[in-house]
């Protein structure tokens, strides 16, 4: 397995596409830092609760760059047909779909958390870190959490686009319905915001959901955490069919 991992990670330096869309997350959080100062100051313009609020001023980034990534990596593979070449040489599929999933997430949240990380020191550089006339409790423990659930958030959206990936066998093709998906779900969001239903499998969803906990100051409920469960388990269950799709699914 570690082989075909390495062979996953040198084919991913040469692939265009993958870092086209990575480039352009991290393009879009300098920016989304740089205009932190145009903004009225408000606490939650500094950086450390800023970056608890990261995915919901930058989220829908996050999903393009997240169906870039799945298309570079397992569409343009049944496009060029090196999935086809790797099974004639005897590599079963099992270990095709590890290696490449292995890949996917670790490279995903790699470029995540780059792009979170030059967001949150532009932030400090230009703003500030903390605001000195407001304490926040516990403010350490209530970072670890809220981006926790920022990571199963954003492995949700990787799941649905990997799921996605064995479907559309194009590139193009999936990177048009990953954004749709992203639209669909930014709209799901504002209903649910403006009605009495509560979407809580919607990533975008829960970025609102965790902006009204932090400024109540409710992170560390228990509460907040069950928000997730819904999100997780749907990421978890869109990783399994995409794992019984591509064991079934045509090659050629």
């Amino acid at each position: 397995m570690g082989k075909h991992i390495r062979n996953e990670w040198l084919k991913l330096m040469y692939n265009r596409i993958v870092f086209v869309f990575a480039g352009i997350g991290v393009a879009f959080c300098i920016f989304a830092a740089s205009i932190t100062l145009l903004e009225e100051l408000t606490v939650y313009s500094y950086a450390l609760l800023a970056s608890m609020e990261f995915l919901r001023r930058v989220g829908a980034i996050v999903g393009f760059l997240m169906v870039g990534i799945a298309a570079g990596i397992f569409s343009m593979d049944f496009k060029q047909h090196t999935v086809h070449n790797a099974l004639g040489c005897g590599v079963s599929r099992n270990e095709i779909f590890f290696s490449k999933a292995f890949v996917y997430y670790s490279f995903g949240f790699l470029v995540y958390l780059i792009s979170f990380l030059i967001y949150t020191i532009l932030v400090g550089v230009l703003v500030g870190w903390t605001s000195p006339y407001y304490h926040y409790p516990q403010l350490a423990a209530t970072m670890i959490v809220s981006h926790l659930g920022e990571a199963v958030i954003v492995f949700f959206y990787m799941s649905c686009f990997l799921f996605l990936g064995m479907i559309f066998r194009n590139p193009a093709s999936l990177v048009f319905a990953g954004f749709a998906v992203c639209y669909a779900d930014v709209w799901v969001a504002s209903l649910a915001v403006n009605g009495n239903f509560r979407p809580y499998w919607s990533p975008m969803y829960l970025t609102e959901m965790m902006k009204y906990y932090l400024r109540n100051k409710l992170v560390l409920s228990a509460d907040f955490v069950m928000l997730f469960i819904p999100c997780l388990i749907t990421g978890c269950l869109l990783l399994f069919m995409a794992y019984l799709i591509f064991q079934k699914r045509d090659i050629d």
